[in-house]
């Protein structure tokens, strides 16, 4: 992906007035957490860093979209289709819960209802639904087969000690999961 840098810093020298619009479109790599993974050569990075990094190169694309004048908006709707993309995939790549296997996992479920579990709760963005359920001492339909082990989970004091930390952290990743 190439951004049009030359252009806009070609328009910006005949039009100093307009240099906001060269600041508006340009990504930097200045988070402390991912200058490591820039700094000498590219190196692998997480999927929510990969979120963050596609994200802002949406926002950026969007920009040159709307100053439309200064890129060729033929080449802007291609980027941002492939940014789309890769947005979704590296969504379905992470999950909603990415943490939520080892979390399951620590309080020592079956590694078959964890799969089960994960797979419902991505299935119906529902973490949220499942710990209401869970703590009406409910399972839903699906994991009926698992409902001892779920129980058993949702029962344990670490595990309740720390439900108000994940339940905070739920609308974060449903609401960045739906917007691509």
């Amino acid at each position: 992906m190439l951004l049009p840098y030359k252009e806009y810093l070609q328009y910006v020298e005949q039009n100093p007035n307009d240099e906001e619009k060269l600041h508006e479109m340009k990504v930097t790599i200045d988070e402390p957490a991912l200058i490591s993974s820039f700094k000498y050569v590219a190196m692998d990075i997480d999927d929510d860093k990969c979120l963050y990094l596609l994200y802002i190169l949406r926002k950026s694309l969007l920009k040159i979209q709307e100053h439309c004048f200064i890129a060729d908006s033929n080449e802007i709707v291609t980027q941002l289709e492939k940014v789309n993309t890769l947005i979704q995939m590296t969504w379905q790549k992470r999950g909603l819960y990415p943490s939520l296997d080892h979390i399951l996992e620590f309080f020592d479920m079956d590694e078959k209802a964890i799969t089960a579990v994960r797979k419902w709760v991505e299935e119906n963005k529902g973490l949220q639904d499942l710990l209401t359920n869970l703590e009406n001492e409910e399972v839903p339909d699906d994991l009926e087969e698992y409902e001892d082990d779920l129980l058993d989970v949702y029962d344990q004091r670490l595990f309740q000690k720390n439900l108000g930390k994940i339940n905070q952290r739920c609308p974060f990743y449903i609401r960045d999961y739906l917007h691509f």
